[in-house]
């Protein structure tokens, strides 16, 4: 399988051998070839499990930010439970508690875990924006520096951002093996701690990480934000649907119902088009030319090579995938928009047409 994949990408990558060879030599960071180590070809069980001891067990910065995402989580999940829903929600809306608890979709029992979930991952998604961000414009990389990068050694500020994000997953495969339980978005969620794994197990290309995680960290930003406009949606319809609102002014009830819609359509609008720049043209930029340099580099090894191609080939191919489900997004979206400015048209061209057949009647009398 590994032949027949470098068959077929090698010859595509010699068109830009030239290239890649005249870029590495204005790279001022990148370490000369014959001083580079020489790739190791020797991968085992043994050698995974002593990959995971080294760089997951044993690295204090990962366990140190996963018992922050913990505690956070338990501290939202009570406030959540005891606090935003009965108060915020419940009294706000009409809703008494005893109606909302035949509804396993609605009962905040339930809920309250998720919305901890949503808001650590918020929390866990402008902690890394912003840490990489900063740390990329003070050390002023440019696309050739991340391109070239499996020619530098990881620097440890780096390798501590890497780590704090491994802290992140931690939390975040526990909570999907305890609440979610579904193979497909646990194995979907363990991609990226196994891919940094690999860049900190091999030493090299580490900075790629960084910008692909702003890159990524951003559209999750506005993800989050969706659900919730979507949860108050859901019960201020269940309040309107039930009955459990009368004594609140049904205008209140659509008022409210007529913004959260608008907060929804708007930051979904603002998520497919950031998704769709970010992920398919960003992510496509930043990735590609480094897959380039990585199967060209003579110190790589033939399965570190493999993993690299087959994985980063996985995360753009899923963000193609996604992009046709975010187009639908969007054009659903915009349509959600339109239809209000129609209306609006309609209702001025309506009070025309009275005149108009009241005139034709006098004529016909």
């Amino acid at each position: 399988m590994t032949l027949w994949l470098f068959s077929w990408l090698l010859p595509l990558l010699s068109l830009v051998n030239a290239s890649a060879s005249s870029s590495l030599s204005h790279c001022v960071d990148c370490i000369p070839e014959d001083e580079l180590p020489s790739p190791t070809s020797n991968f085992s069980l043994r050698a995974f499990a002593g990959l995971l001891y080294e760089h997951l067990l044993c690295a204090p910065i990962v366990w140190q930010w996963a018992m922050l995402y913990f505690c956070l989580w338990f501290a939202f999940q009570y406030a959540f439970s005891h606090f935003y829903y009965p108060w915020f929600v419940f009294q706000r809306y009409g809703i008494t508690e005893n109606s909302v608890k035949s509804h396993h979709s609605l009962n905040h029992q339930r809920r309250s875990p998720i919305a901890a979930n949503k808001v650590v991952s918020f929390i866990a998604a402008v902690l890394t924006v912003v840490r990489c961000a900063l740390y990329m414009h003070r050390a002023n990389w440019d696309y050739d520096y991340l391109w070239n990068s499996i020619y530098i050694p990881g620097p440890r500020p780096v390798l501590d951002l890497l780590d704090s994000s491994l802290g992140y997953f931690v939390f975040d495969i526990v909570y999907l093996f305890v609440y979610h339980r579904q193979l497909s978005f646990i194995i979907h969620h363990l991609v990226v701690p196994v891919a940094i794994l690999g860049v900190k197990s091999f030493g090299f290309g580490c900075q790629l990480g960084l910008p692909i995680f702003v890159t990524a960290d951003v559209t999750t930003l506005l993800l989050n934000v969706v659900w919730f406009a979507e949860d108050h949606v859901k019960y201020i319809n269940f309040a309107i649907d039930s009955g459990d609102g009368e004594h609140k002014s049904k205008l209140n009830l659509s008022a409210s119902l007529s913004f959260w819609n608008t907060v929804k359509t708007v930051t979904q609008l603002l998520f497919g088009v950031s998704f769709l720049y970010l992920r398919l043209g960003q992510l496509s930029y930043l990735i590609l030319p480094w897959l380039k340099t990585v199967v060209l580099a003579k110190h790589v090894s033939m399965a570190y090579k493999t993993i690299a191609v087959v994985g980063n080939l996985a995360l753009l191919g899923t963000s193609y995938w996604w992009s046709i489900h975010v187009l639908k997004l969007l054009l659903n979206a915009f349509r959600k928009l339109v239809p209000q400015s129609s209306n609006l048209s309609q209702s001025q061209k309506q009070p025309q047409c009275i005149p108009h057949k009241i005139a034709v009647q006098n004529k016909q009398r």
